[in-house]
């Protein structure tokens, strides 16, 4: 295209963005299809040196996002080097994460294998930086949320992710942050929050049964876990 030939030479000049119109300019056309702006978007996501001069300020997120579509395996690969490498082991505001969780839960329709590895990948680590505690919660209260999900496959979610997070011994160490951990009533009150099948309901008790005896609680007593209009009583 036009646009294309035009980009070209500003691109042979670096090899990372080098104005808000370049980056923003390959990014649109890699949104869109266009095979050799998504092969300069991923060459700008090789290397932090690269993306770290990116002019939206979010680090590589909006890199990600341009090329997600058409390059899925690209994507889940970037993914899984940033989120389990120094990246996501770094000090990050919280509420920045939670643009990654919207990300990555973009994909458990399309794509719920890879979500699944890349959540229980971080999981099984033995040490959990808080962002990426941040990133395993808050996407399983997105889930639980979100109600484009039907409640089959918010079960599907728990069965292959929630369960093995909740019913774990090491449940209190890996999300030693208070808030983080009750993320997880997201999830419950989502899963029941629609005329309830039998099967929502064991699995929401099952969490339920974990938090009540939660030894620090972020509140002094959470009527979201006991409230038996709410749980029990469906």
């Amino acid at each position: 295209s036009l646009v294309w030939e035009l980009l070209k030479d500003a691109l042979q000049a670096s090899d990372k963005p080098i104005n808000p119109f370049v980056e923003k300019t390959a990014c649109s056309l890699a949104s869109k299809g266009h095979s050799e702006s998504i092969k300069v978007v991923r060459s700008w996501l090789s290397s932090e040196e690269r993306w770290s001069d990116s002019i939206f300020g979010g680090g590589p997120l909006e890199l990600l996002k341009s090329v997600s579509k058409y390059d899925v395996e690209g994507t889940f690969k970037t993914l899984e080097e940033l989120t389990l490498g120094k990246y996501f082991n770094r000090e990050r505001r919280e509420i920045d994460i939670y643009d990654w969780c919207d990300f990555l839960v973009t994909f458990v329709k399309s794509h719920p294998a890879k979500v699944t590895k890349l959540l229980k990948r971080l999981h099984g680590q033995e040490h959990l930086s808080e962002s990426q505690q941040v990133l395993v919660m808050g996407s399983i209260a997105k889930v639980g949320k979100d109600e484009n999900f039907s409640e089959s496959e918010k079960l599907s979610f728990y069965t292959d992710v929630v369960d093995c997070v909740v019913h774990d011994n090491h449940l209190l160490t890996k999300f030693p942050v208070p808030h983080i951990r009750e993320q997880l009533t997201e999830f419950v009150e989502g899963l029941v929050k629609k005329d309830p099948s039998p099967a929502a309901v064991e699995c929401a008790l099952s969490i339920i049964e974990i938090l009540v005896n939660d030894p620090s609680p972020d509140v002094e007593k959470d009527t979201r876990l006991t409230n038996d209009s709410e749980v029990f009583a469906i």
